[in-house]
């Protein structure tokens, strides 16, 4: 229903292509292209997707999305970007950044949405000093959360933003900042 509805908006009514402002709310959608599949992180990303390159993606049942979907390479760059997960709002997972959650979802096979980092502090695999105020060389940042788009002085900073409740941030191209 979902895909037909987004269907409908992109093709029935004239779509504004102009930089939206998506509400990022973790959800993830597998769409098909003719023989392609791929993930996208909303509605609003799947329509952006259309207005930068034109290509038509459908979105389809979760379940029914094949590994190749899951385009993310099995070697991730060393990026410390944490991403905190979840399937259930009971038990959650971190990841190191984007590529291994992307990963995750590869081989699980179960849909996990991203929450704020602040429900991983203290499990195994987060480190303490992600959310502390312990500062990393300088690098400019560009991260979205959703609604806006921020640069951050690190990703130390960007990390600790991440761990407070409005912090569903994600690292994005320094273009859009």
């Amino acid at each position: 229903m979902v895909g037909r509805i987004i269907y409908l908006v992109m093709f029935l009514m004239p779509w504004n292509c102009h930089r939206q402002q998506c509400r990022d709310d973790g959800e993830v959608i597998c769409a098909k292209s003719g023989e392609e599949y791929k993930l996208f992180t909303g509605s609003c990303a799947l329509l952006a997707h259309y207005c930068e390159t034109k290509e038509v993606y459908v979105p389809i049942p979760y379940e029914q999305c094949p590994p190749e979907a899951f385009n993310a390479p099995y070697l991730c760059p060393r990026e410390d970007d944490y991403i905190c997960a979840t399937a259930d709002d009971k038990i959650y997972q971190v990841f190191k950044n984007h590529c291994a959650y992307l990963n995750f979802l590869k081989t699980s096979r179960k849909l996990y949405w991203i929450v704020n980092l602040e429900h991983c502090i203290g499990l195994p695999d987060m480190p303490s000093s992600v959310c502390s105020s312990i500062h990393t060389i300088p690098k400019r940042i560009c991260a979205f959360n959703g609604i806006k788009y921020q640069l951050f002085h690190s990703i130390s900073a960007l990390n600790q933003k991440k761990c407070r409740k409005d912090g569903n941030w994600r690292r994005t191209s320094i273009i859009y900042c």
